[in-house]
């Protein structure tokens, strides 16, 4: 989902709103570690209040997706 999102044109803030929708959906909740089993993660947050270089990982994610779907004609 992340990929189609930001082959759609989606912003790192949107896109870790779609993520944090489709977690919040299933059970997740923020814990400081993340947990499969108990369902926690620690950037269950706003995009907001995610450190740095979260936002930098979003926004390298989001970048590079179009980087590449650019290159192969698919954006």
């Amino acid at each position: 989902n992340g990929v189609i999102g930001a082959l759609g044109g989606n912003t790192p803030e949107q896109s870790h709103e779609v993520w944090l929708a489709e977690k919040l959906a299933n059970g997740w909740a923020f814990g400081h570690a993340k947990d499969p089993l108990a369902r926690t993660h620690p950037c269950i947050m706003p995009y907001g209040d995610l450190p740095l270089a979260q936002k930098n990982k979003d926004a390298l994610f989001t970048g590079t997706v179009r980087a590449v779907g650019k290159a192969l004609g698919v954006v």
